[in-house]
């Protein structure tokens, strides 16, 4: 997506005034034996790197590995994976900003009690 790179790789994520950085995933395909748990972590981190040239510690790349008919606490819409998120940073709801590209991320967040930004608005900022 335009504009990931360039706004995400300006910020020096290792700082102490740097913002934290958290992925939540629905990986649906790991339920269905199309992806390995292993590697849906590893496209995970990769993704991060990609993306800021930082890969956030594991407790904050969370992905949700079940098909999208079994029920669990962690599939967005639902809120898990982004509580789980905040608890290991320790921030706030209010102190939060998720940004998604589909109605499911835009409801998780709600669920959340967090801002939400939509992906194609918040990358077209400048950096």
């Amino acid at each position: 997506m335009p504009g990931v790179r360039e706004l995400l790789g300006s910020i020096h994520w290792s700082s102490d005034s740097s913002p934290l950085l958290g992925i939540a995933s629905n990986q649906d395909q790991v339920g269905y034996g199309h992806l390995s748990l292993t590697m849906a972590r590893r496209l995970l981190r990769d993704l991060a790197w990609a993306a800021t040239h930082f890969v956030p510690p594991d407790e904050a790349l969370q992905l949700c590995p079940h098909p999208v008919n079994q029920d669990c606490d962690c599939r967005k819409p639902r809120p898990g994976m982004l509580l789980t998120i905040m608890d290991y940073y320790g921030v706030d709801p209010p102190d939060v900003l998720f940004v998604g590209n589909h109605d499911i991320d835009r409801e998780a967040a709600v669920r959340a009690e967090t801002a939400f930004s939509w992906s194609a608005e918040f990358f077209d900022q400048p950096a």
